[in-house]
């Protein structure tokens, strides 16, 4: 993990204090994209995601590699 991606992950981590974030909280770091653009961004593998209890999250240590990286 790259020191931007450690900086990303832990100011994720102190601002929602959860490991998994939902598909509107994951938009939202993610510059306020739309949650069809985030679909996508799933379905062609750009950021990876986990069905937990029938609901689609994204980890935080996968968010803030994403953001780290782009």
């Amino acid at each position: 993990m790259t020191t931007a991606q450690e900086e990303a992950r832990n100011m994720l981590f102190a601002k929602y204090d959860t490991s998994f974030l939902d598909k509107k909280q994951t938009a939202k770091e993610l510059g306020g994209i739309s949650l069809t653009s985030l679909d996508r961004m799933r379905q062609v593998g750009s950021i990876s995601s986990r069905k937990i209890l029938g609901q689609i999250r994204f980890s935080v240590t996968e968010v803030a590699r994403y953001i780290a990286d782009a």
